[in-house]
């Protein structure tokens, strides 16, 4: 039980520390700045921020959400990114606490649940951060950045090769080897993810003579399959979708929109994304089961 609290409890931490520097990406890359430098300021009144006006959640609630200089408003999305990604490496450890509860535990399974922790974590990053990114952007069409979409893609191909490591073998041989299996199909997954949103996106400009979704779109759901795999990717891209289309609903119902409004459709797919990392399996593999 200690080693499971206090796993859970380093994973907040970390996230928290990861959050921060989120914050740094979300405030600073829609505009191309450099998230090394200058060193982190107000943005209201450029004043650099203290050593003690830096620590994650905390400087927020002794600064009452209030710059130190000038006094001006802190965002509160600053605290809840921070939030939300310490839950969410919490929730990524809690697979990897439980086997260090456990003193049946072999190093390989643990190792290769490390991995698996690392891996969601930084996913998790990358879509907390995009959805933040897409949703807050001032431009019609959103911002999905590059570092994120298709850096996160080599992330995701990185951990794939990582994990693979860690495939359980099988009793009878096939052409080809459960790593290699597991290999093709998360690459399978990034290409079928960019190439349906990229034919979505080209038949509609085609036919409304107007772009309809971002390429960005098209690189997120590609990043997201490399990380996921293709049944979990679906649950994302149904997920995200339903969200869009209950948001775009309502606005036409309240008159808030028409159905020329855009909508962020990479803050949905990042939602569905982090919805489908936590039970996109079981719901994938439930929903099978049904036609068994």
């Amino acid at each position: 039980m200690l080693a499971e609290i206090a796993t859970l409890a380093f994973a907040l931490l970390l996230g928290l520390a990861f959050g921060s520097f989120l914050n740094v990406c979300i405030a600073r890359l829609p505009s191309g700045e450099s998230v090394v430098t200058p060193r982190s300021h107000c943005r209201s009144c450029n004043a650099p921020l203290r050593k003690r006006d830096n620590i994650p959640l905390l400087s927020y609630l002794l600064l009452r959400g209030r710059c130190h200089a000038c006094g001006a408003p802190i965002p509160i999305r600053y605290p809840l990114v921070e939030v939300a990604t310490a839950i969410w490496f919490a929730l990524s450890a809690l697979p990897l606490a439980r086997l260090l509860a456990d003193p049946a535990s072999s190093g390989d399974a643990l190792l290769a649940s490390a991995v698996h922790f690392v891996a969601m974590a930084v996913l998790g990053f990358l879509l907390i951060g995009l959805a933040v990114m897409d949703w807050t952007d001032p431009r019609p069409t959103g911002y999905l950045p590059n570092e994120f979409t298709l850096g996160g893609l080599a992330a995701g191909i990185f951990f794939t090769f990582a994990e693979s490591f860690f495939v359980p073998p099988v009793a009878v041989k096939t052409l080809f080897t459960p790593e290699e299996v597991f290999i093709a199909h998360r690459l399978l997954a990034a290409l079928l993810g960019f190439l349906v949103l990229w034919l979505i996106r080209t038949v509609y400009r085609l036919v409304r003579k107007r772009p309809g979704m971002g390429a960005g779109d098209a690189r997120l759901l590609a990043m997201m399959g490399s990380f996921l795999g293709l049944a979990p990717l679906c649950v994302a891209f149904l997920v995200g979708t339903g969200l869009a289309a209950i948001v775009g609903a309502a606005l036409l119902v309240t008159r808030r929109g028409t159905a020329a409004t855009p909508l962020r459709y990479g803050s949905f797919l990042a939602v569905g994304g982090l919805f489908a990392a936590l039970w996109g399996d079981r719901l994938a593999t439930w929903y099978l089961s049904l036609f068994r």
